[in-house]
């Protein structure tokens, strides 16, 4: 990432992005790119589920908040 990109992302993205590069510096191990992958994997089973009903709404708002968040971090790296 340069200077540049700061022109592009949003400052919510910047601070995620710096907070998970500090973590991996000390030690912690990150898994959100992973989880990211799969998640996208299965997105439209999701939606299908939902839509069918065997999937609640409250249940389906958490996965989608989570999936969103993490679009956001990782997201522009895996455009197909």
């Amino acid at each position: 990432m340069t200077a540049a990109d700061f022109k592009t992302l949003s400052i919510g993205f910047v601070i995620e992005l710096c907070i998970a590069r500090l973590e991996l510096a000390a030690g912690r191990e990150d898994r959100s790119e992973e989880t990211y992958l799969k998640m996208r994997d299965i997105l439209p089973v999701v939606i299908e589920r939902f839509e069918r009903g065997e999937i609640g709404e409250e249940r389906y708002t958490e996965w989608m908040d989570k999936y969103m968040r993490l679009e956001g971090m990782y997201g522009f790296e895996y455009n197909d």
